[in-house]
């Protein structure tokens, strides 16, 4: 996903937040069933996203 973050366009923006969104489930999901390596690999990549 590339994004332009000093001026990102609105449609951007929503994609963003909402893969944010996604990733947020995945984790509290992953951490639900104790799979500790995808909650790590996802909070990762949460960092990286970084809104």
């Amino acid at each position: 996903m590339t994004v332009d973050y000093k001026n990102p366009s609105l449609g951007e923006y929503k994609e963003l937040i909402r893969y944010d969104a996604k990733l947020t489930g995945e984790i509290k999901i992953a951490k639900t069933f104790g799979d500790d390596k995808k909650s790590l690999e996802l909070k990762q990549e949460k960092k990286l996203v970084g809104i």
